[in-house]
């Protein structure tokens, strides 16, 4: 997400930030991996990851992948119980997209310079020669349905990332030219979304619509 207040912070209000992203996102990750998940880092922080070797200082939120057959009700409770809930689109047998707000001690949201601070989870579904990730974030708003090869998750490379291991899809710069487009080595803070959505199944010709699901 293009935040402006993000992308103009001072040196030491940044490392500050990095400090409050990778506690939460390692938390996010204990609890996930305790539940027998291996998640990835995805979209904007995979992104940051890979081609810049940092954060994108303009992306105020965290972007993390799963297989969906990794998803337990326990691993979502567990979640719940330990960030708030900004949204959760689906039930166990078709999740489609979670996201959790890092929370205070006092239970309320944390907030950096004014901004909500979140991580997304983006959960995708085996098929033929793609993994499919749907994204409903409104009652209001088409079905947002994005494929990704699936050799780039099936299997997945280990880093060091401030010092912990993570995981990232393998072939990860054919996985970021699917989602960004031949420019996904350029930053481009009016990047608004992939040119590999679809808005529904509609929107996809009925022979995309068979490769895809």
């Amino acid at each position: 997400m293009i935040n402006k207040v993000f992308n103009n912070l001072r040196p030491d209000a940044r490392e500050e930030l990095y400090k409050v992203r990778n506690e939460f996102l390692f938390h996010a990750l204990d609890i996930i991996e305790k539940h027998g998940g291996q998640p990835w880092l995805d979209c904007g922080t995979l992104l940051g990851a890979y081609r810049d070797g940092d954060y994108i200082p303009w992306d105020n939120d965290l972007d993390l992948g799963i297989k969906i057959e990794d998803v337990t009700e326990e691993m979502l409770t567990e979640l719940r119980n330990t960030f708030n809930i900004r949204l959760e689109n689906g039930t166990i047998e078709k999740y489609k997209f979670a996201a959790y707000y890092k929370r205070n001690d006092d239970g309320t949201n944390f907030k950096f310079k004014n901004s909500n601070f979140w991580f997304d989870l983006y959960m995708y579904y085996p098929g033929d020669k793609f993994r499919t990730m749907t994204v409903t974030t409104s009652s209001r708003k088409p079905k947002k349905i994005y494929p990704v090869p699936s050799h780039c998750v099936e299997k997945l490379e280990a880093i060091e990332w401030y010092g912990r291991k993570v995981f990232i899809p393998s072939s990860t710069e054919e996985y970021l030219k699917q989602w960004y487009g031949d420019g996904w080595d350029t930053p481009d803070q009016e990047w608004e979304h992939s040119p590999n959505w679809y808005e529904n199944k509609a929107a996809a010709t009925p022979e995309d619509a068979k490769k895809l699901f």
